[in-house]
């Protein structure tokens, strides 16, 4: 794709729309992770904690485009994923965005439709069948910018992969530095997902380490209907809430489109 301001790659462009994206050979992996939550082609006795950092999209859009995107630039991106759906999805996220620059709109609609509502209907899928199924969001702003490598459009945003250096526990050893809070938030997560390998729920008290009872860990309960579809919000004062941007991811399940 060619405009007067920049020469896009089409192969990257329509990658970064790809919902989930193992390839299917036939015989090893026969269908997509998200079809297969949903129709119970899975080892259902096992637990599922499954997430999404916030801004999952930025460091894909962004990418790929490194010139700003007017909104005529935009709309013609979207038409040529999402061809007769293309309407009600402008409708649903153009009056949204102001700038001229329409880049932040694309890198929300890679978030929603590529990773946090397939996520979460691959999650509901999981509780619908009988599966402990935890889920979470990650919304916290490193503070220390050099994680991201000079990708300077991450500085202020929860780009793809900002959790890992709080989950496995990887600052010291690239020479990152957290604040003491995000120390906190690290070791409360490293506690979580020890548990949950350990029991198969992060949010156990059995068996708890004398290092973990010390990180005070806020409860996460699982996620279903029952607990009005609490999911944990990380940052430096994780807390579960009630859901995440659920009026976009029920427009995107109607559309039926992952």
């Amino acid at each position: 794709m060619k405009s007067s301001s920049k020469v896009v790659n089409p192969f990257r462009f329509l990658e970064i729309f790809e919902t989930w994206g193992p390839y299917i050979d036939g015989e090893l992996i026969k269908e997509q992770a998200v079809t297969a939550f949903q129709k119970g082609h899975w080892q259902k006795e096992k637990p599922v904690l499954i997430g999404t950092t916030s801004e999952e999209g930025v460091i894909f859009v962004y990418g790929v485009f490194t010139k700003p995107v007017s909104a005529v630039e935009g709309i013609i991106y979207t038409t040529a994923i999402f061809k007769r759906h293309t309407l009600r999805i402008l409708r649903k996220y153009l009056p949204l965005y102001k700038d001229i620059d329409r880049r932040d709109m694309l890198a929300q609609i890679v978030t929603d439709y590529v990773f946090l509502c397939p996520s979460r209907k691959a999650a509901r899928a999981g509780t619908k069948v009988g599966s402990a199924v935890w889920m979470y969001v990650f919304d916290h702003v490193t503070s220390d910018h050099s994680v991201w490598s000079g990708l300077s459009f991450c500085y202020e945003h929860v780009c793809h992969g900002a959790e890992l250096t709080f989950l496995f526990d990887t600052a010291s050893v690239a020479n990152f530095t957290l604040a003491p809070p995000e120390r906190l938030l690290s070791n409360r997560m490293l506690c979580y997902w020890g548990t949950f390998a350990h029991t198969g729920d992060p949010a156990s008290r059995v068996q708890q380490s004398g290092f973990c009872r010390q990180q005070r860990l806020p409860a996460w309960p699982r996620y279903s209907d029952s607990s009005a579809w609490l999911v944990m919000n990380f940052t430096v004062r994780s807390h579960a809430q009630v859901g995440t941007r659920d009026h976009i991811c029920d427009f995107w399940d109607k559309l039926g489109i992952y």
